[in-house]
């Protein structure tokens, strides 16, 4: 989807005006387009500000090369010299929105109202400050002017869009009760025929970070204003931030994974909300419109979340003991419909909120799947992972629990495929073996052994060549010569702990062990005993196998461990 950035400034020094840049800084923090706020007027700030005509000429500069992408608000003041003809001249010269900041009047006074009559009869919108704003006091205190509280009489004008900015900070649960009050008498006050008052919220900060989850929880849960948000970073076009955009989105999208809300209710906040608001109906492709997940169009979820968590934990064959954790975790977490594993917080350490995740995000691997003409065996086989790993982790620690998402990122994101027993890895070789004729950067299949392989010689030639004819099929720009293993499985200890005819052995035989880049390495005892088993903690592993026995006893004894590395040429 398109973002919009609602709530842009331009400086008070009028350092240039580049509209380019400014475009190429909002692509580069994924932002498409926004509202361009002028200067502010010389009414209030005489010695900073513009007179009517400079604001008018400066706005309409920034934006006039990017008509449908940059909307320009004139910045007015109620009380300055003919300000209902400002606004209608200013509406006809093309000025798409206005902006008030209540420093020295009260939204609800008369003066105000009859400007605000006027620009509702334009059919543009007004963006307002609300909350606390921190400007030097001097006749007035204007801390008190915006209050939420204070556009109430605004529910006796037919027609007006507005906004309230700065999520009214410190004052948002009031707006949430003023909200509430706005949409349920917003006809009370007018004329039946009549188009209702409309409020949208401004969610630029506003909020420190700390009291933003608060406020989009309580947005979401039980305020109407939550199909009413913008996003908006606050930001001066001079000097646009694209980093500093980028991480409120981010913080901002993680939030909202957190308490589930939907991928429409995104695409509301992020782009439709302000077109509609801006009156661009016109400028909302039909294929961006994404229908509600409920009838219910106040509901911030999407209940078919449920449904695709339930069909993957069936899918993916979860044992039975799983299943009261289950669904009491269904029951108690909210999903989004919106979460996509390339932003995905892989140090998420809620294990159940991974692993119901996880599932949702197979439907999106599944329609990739398709797309390449890829065996459902193959989706199935190597998204069959998320089964083992959740044993793994749950083993640890003694509940339900799904880790290793840097891992399984690589199989949500088709880059690791199970093909029979062994998984696979299209990469740059990291290594060189010269004798076998592989360079380092050439193309190679990097070979993995996942929990419970069959390591029988049949079961691993059987794998290789379902490899190379997947990759010959699905993938064949991808020209490789060589397999690479990086694993425990390539020590040349091991030699030494286990029995000739082992399978770990037989494996290790069929490929070329580059002994020079052999390391020590203890990770072998986390796939031989428990997931947190380490060198410093084997004396309590609990040993299942004779191979474990003899691995426990040369770690007791001062024996190492490595990691190797084998190569295998076609």
């Amino acid at each position: 989807m398109k973002i919009f950035d609602v709530h842009l400034h331009t400086d008070c020094a009028n350092i240039g005006i580049d509209s380019k840049k400014l475009i190429e800084k909002m692509e580069e923090a994924g932002i498409w387009g926004g509202c361009i706020f002028s200067q502010r007027p010389d009414y209030d700030y005489p010695e900073t500000g513009l007179d009517f005509e400079g604001r008018v000429n400066q706005v309409l500069e920034w934006t006039k090369d990017y008509k449908d992408r940059l909307f320009p608000a004139l910045w007015i003041n109620p009380y300055e010299e003919n300000a209902v003809e400002k606004v209608q001249i200013a509406a006809s010269r093309g000025i798409a929105a206005f902006k008030m900041m209540c420093t020295t009047y009260y939204p609800y006074e008369e003066q105000c109202l009859e400007v605000l009559r006027a620009i509702a009869k334009t059919g543009k919108p007004v963006f307002f400050h609300s909350g606390i704003l921190y400007t030097k006091c001097t006749e007035v205190q204007i801390c008190d002017h915006n209050r939420p509280v204070n556009w109430e009489k605004l529910l006796t004008i037919p027609g007006l869009r507005f906004s309230l900015a700065h999520c009214s900070w410190p004052w948002y649960d009031e707006m949430i009760a003023f909200a509430g009050r706005m949409y349920t008498d917003r006809t009370a006050y007018i004329e039946e025929g009549e188009v209702p008052p409309t409020m949208y919220y401004d969610l630029s900060p506003g909020t420190p970070d700390a009291y933003r989850e608060d406020l989009f929880t309580k947005l979401y849960d039980f305020s109407p204003m939550g199909a009413k948000c913008m996003f908006g970073s606050d930001q001066w076009v001079e000097e646009y931030n694209p980093e500093r955009t980028r991480r409120l989105l981010e913080m901002d999208n993680k939030i909202l994974d957190k308490l589930g809300i939907s991928l429409e209710r995104r695409n509301k906040m992020f782009y439709q909300n302000f077109l509609t608001f801006m009156g661009r109906e016109d400028l909302i492709k039909e294929e961006d419109v994404i229908l509600p997940g409920s009838d219910d169009r106040r509901c911030p979820y999407n209940p078919q979340v449920v449904d695709i968590c339930k069909k993957w934990y069936k899918k993916l064959n979860f044992p039975m003991e799983y299943d009261g954790e289950f669904n009491r975790a269904l029951n108690e977490y909210k999903i989004s419909d919106a979460i996509d594993i390339s932003r995905y917080d892989i140090n998420e350490k809620d294990g159940r909120r991974n692993l119901l995740s996880f599932l949702f995000m197979c439907d999106e691997v599944e329609k990739k799947y398709n797309e390449k003409g890829i065996d459902e065996k193959v989706l199935l086989d190597t998204l069959g992972d998320i089964v083992l790993w959740t044993n793994a982790w749950s083993e640890v620690k003694g509940e339900m629990y799904l880790g290793e998402l840097e891992w399984l990122r690589c199989h949500m994101k088709l880059r690791l495929f199970r093909l029979g027993s062994l998984e696979f890895i299209s990469k740059k070789s990291p290594y060189a073996c010269p004798e076998l004729g592989l360079e380092k950067g050439d193309n190679v299949l990097d070979v993995h052994i996942p929990a419970g392989a069959d390591l029988s010689p049949e079961a691993v030639k059987e794998s290789l060549e379902l490899a190379k004819a997947f990759y010959a099929k699905h993938y064949p720009e991808f020209e490789f010569k060589h397999f690479i293993c990086y694993s425990w499985m390539m020590d040349t200890e091991l030699q030494d702990l286990l029995n000739p005819e082992s399978k770990i052995l037989k494996f290790q035989n069929m490929f070329t062990l580059v002994k020079d880049l052999e390391q020590e390495n203890y990770s072998a005892l986390k796939y031989i005993f428990k997931w947190n088993s380490a060198r410093h903690n084997i004396r309590s592993a609990v040993c299942t196998s004779s191979f474990a026995e003899k691995m426990k006893s040369h770690i007791l004894h001062g024996g190492k461990l490595n990691i190797g590395v084998g190569v295998m040429k076609i």
